[in-house]
Parts: C-alpha cells; structure tokens; sequence
C-alpha cells in the first residue's frame, strides 16, 4: 500500500505544523533566531526551567536547596550556574533517575545505546519533542530538505515495536537500511529498494552509509541518487566524507547530539557546527589545550529536566562567527568522547584515544587511504589496529611500518601493536576504540 506523494507530503506537513504549533511557520523565525542570544532569550528559559526545577523535582529540590527564588531570578548567570552541581551519566543510571523525573507528567522514553556503558533512559515531554522535531527540520532546511522528503535512514538499533516503528517510518517517508549480511534475503531486498527508492536523502551511521558507498563503488551498478547525506551518532572522518561524497555524488554534512537532548549542533552548508541554542544552554569546560567538554542545559523539557548535564564529549571551539550568516556557531569540530577513551599505559601514564584518530589523519595526508579503523586494546600490553580501505601490498608494509614507529612513540614502547588489514563489521554504533580488560 502506498500513498500518494502529494497525500503523504500534505500529512507530514500537518503534523509537523502542529507538533510546532507556538511558532507553525520557520519565516517566524528568520529575524527572532539571529537576536536570541543578545535579547537573553536563553538566559530567561534558563531561569524558568532551573525554577520549575527546584520547585516540582525531588532530586533538584534537594540540591538546590541553599538558592533563593530571588538568586534564580537576579543572580549572575555565572554566579547561579557555578552553584548548580553537575549532571553525570551515572546519576541518570541510579535512584536519582526517579528522582529527577517530575511527578505525574506523562513522557516518551528516549534511551541511549550504552555505547560508553549501561544504557541512559530520558523522559522527554509531548512540547519537548514537537521542540526537538521543529529544529531538526529547521537545520535540514539549510541544506533543501523540507518535511515529505523520502529518507533513507541507516540504523544500527533494532525496531523495538515492528507494526508501530513500520506505521511511524510508513508516515514520515522513511525507509529502514540495516545494511545487516547476517540475513542474506533482508540484506538484499534492502539493497534492491535502496537502489530503487529514489531517496530525498540519507540519514544515519557514518560507518553503515560507509558500508553502503563500497557496496555502490561499482560503474555497473545502479546508484541511489541522493540530494544531501546526514551522518550522526559517530565521529566521522575527512576521509570518509569525501569518499561517500564522491560515490552518491553528494554533499555529506554531519549532526551532532545525543538521545537524552537530541541535536546539539548542525553543520551549516560551510560545514561548521552551528549551535542548538533555540533549545540548549551549552557550556564548555577546559579539560585539555584546546579541548572543551560539552555541558549542556535543556531549555523545554518539564517532564525530566535536564541540568548542566555531563555529556562526556570533547569538542574544539571556533574563534570567530560563521561566513554562512546563520546564528549560534561555535563548534569547529567535534573530538570525541572523555568517558572510556581514557588509553592506560603500564607504567601508569594515559593519553586520550582521540591521539588514534590523528595518527590516521596523518596516515590519510600522506596517501594512505584509510576509510574505515578500529582499536582493540586486547590487553595492557596488547593492541590490534584494525584498517579497513583499497591497499596495495606495497602500500600496506609502508603503512604498517609508519603506524607502529608512529605508535611506538605515543606508547613509549610499553604497548606492542598488531596491524590487521580487514573488513570492519559492528553490531549498531562503530566504535573506534574498545577496551577489553
């Protein structure tokens, strides 16, 4: 069964208006976004949400208790938020969880994929979610993607509940790429409509839209024609953009955020991080030279606030505003995560493992084509790197000898390194490091 176009676009259209219904319209937007910050747009929805917090939640009722309503409304920012203790994952993982949660307000559940641990689960209210949609749409507008557009969405998570996941992706014109081999029928009908579907555009895994790149790298083969590809979820390299680009003959832009507030920052058509700051308060604290971790305050949602929270994300700041003349830019890149990306050496030294991904930058600007790498630290002395990508046997001892002297260097010796050159396969989210002890 299958609407027509027009049918469907006209549904889609309707209940993103409504979800947005404060403000239905984005031209409503155009001169406000821009004055957000200066007019302290955020700072009023910062106040009111640490407010009603204190006020309605048993956990921040306790921990704010020393602060007045009187410093919430006329304290400094700075001098209030110094005083609201941080948020960590491991909070959101405990009794607190309940705690936090305002009582009798109905939400959806939004989990994580335990990618750094024990799943999160996050409570987010019906506005808070019609919020998080009107800015998703807003940011795929920069790029011509407006609500009706075919997406191809490539996934890792498994659908929880088959006939409301496939009624929800029939509405909102998605279709579900697992990519998945383990299942040779599935893995080929998915490629017989991926090829057939005539995508608007692709959203998903870098790693699993790399995977669908080498399977499309074939003349021969009929290619999906998309107008823009979305990547989120993981880090996704230079490399790896532009080989994707190349192949769908597309530009490839990348999202950044987390399932407990969704987006956080949007590539603009520049390819600079723009910030969500109609829906976020986002400090960022020093941790290393030039590295910052992400705090992040939500703005809307009142059925499970969400308070300087924790993220664990590394993030590099740009210096000045963005030539594209779209608001809130700060982000020049994105590191990756602080939490277990923590490399023990024996002689009780670490480094972070973001220092991988620089020795494959390197390896990539010398000639070395890297798409796709992993690092399985097997044991306290014992790593394998893992590289995937089109290797001459010439170019791979060359490789491998660069890599080890390289690596022989940021480990002081202490830690021996095994080059495998293979196909990387992940269940769900690539992860690029992974500790195993």
């Amino acid at each position: 069964m299958s609407l027509p176009k027009k049918l469907r676009k006209s549904i889609i259209t309707s209940a993103y208006t409504l979800s947005c219904r404060r403000n239905p319209l984005r031209e409503q937007f155009a001169g406000l976004r821009s004055n957000y910050e200066s007019n302290n747009y955020q700072e009023r929805k910062l106040r009111k949400i640490i407010k009603f917090s204190k006020k309605h939640s048993k956990y921040y009722t306790e921990k704010l208790s020393f602060i007045t309503d009187d410093e919430i409304e006329t304290a400094g920012l700075q001098e209030l938020l110094i005083k609201i203790p941080y948020l960590e994952k491991s909070d959101l993982r405990t009794k607190a969880n309940e705690d936090i949660k305002i009582p009798g307000v109905k939400g959806i559940i939004r989990e994580t994929t335990g990618s750094t641990g024990i799943p999160v689960k996050v409570l987010v209210d019906r506005y808070t979610l019609a919020a998080q949609l009107k800015a998703r749409w807003d940011f795929f507008a920069w790029h011509g993607i407006l609500p009706g557009a075919i997406e191809g969405r490539f996934w890792g998570r498994k659908e929880q509940r088959y006939l409301q996941s496939s009624i929800k992706n029939f509405l909102l014109n998605r279709k579900i790429f697992t990519l998945d081999n383990k299942d040779i029928d599935k893995f080929n009908r998915e490629l017989t409509i991926l090829q057939n579907a005539k995508l608007d555009y692709f959203y998903g895994y870098p790693s699993l839209i790399l995977k669908a790149a080498e399977l499309f790298d074939n003349k021969n083969k009929i290619k999906p024609n998309p107008k823009v590809i979305f990547t989120t979820a993981e880090m996704l390299t230079e490399i790896q953009r532009r080989y994707i680009s190349n192949v769908f003959g597309c530009p490839v832009f990348q999202e950044y955020g987390c399932s407990e507030v969704d987006i956080i920052a949007f590539e603009c058509p520049n390819g600079h991080y723009h910030l969500n700051s109609e829906r976020l308060y986002i400090e960022f604290l020093p941790v290393i030279s030039g590295k910052y971790e992400v705090i992040i305050s939500d703005l809307d949602n009142r059925c499970m606030p969400i308070l300087r929270y924790k993220l664990g994300d590394l993030v590099e700041l740009k210096s000045k505003g963005c030539d594209c003349g779209l608001p809130f830019s700060g982000i020049t890149r994105v590191v990756g995560r602080t939490s277990d990306r923590l490399v023990s050496l024996p002689d009780g030294t670490f480094f972070h493992a973001v220092k991988f991904s620089h020795l494959i930058e390197q390896a990539c600007k010398r000639g070395w084509l890297v798409r796709q790498y992993r690092i399985d630290h097997i044991e306290p002395r014992n790593i394998h790197l893992k590289l995937e990508g089109e290797f001459y046997d010439s170019q791979k001892k060359s490789l491998e000898n660069f890599m080890i002297n390289r690596l022989n260097i940021l480990t002081k010796k202490q830690i021996k390194t095994e080059i495998i050159f293979c196909d990387i396969q992940d269940d769900g989210k690539h992860m690029y490091y992974r500790k195993y002890f």
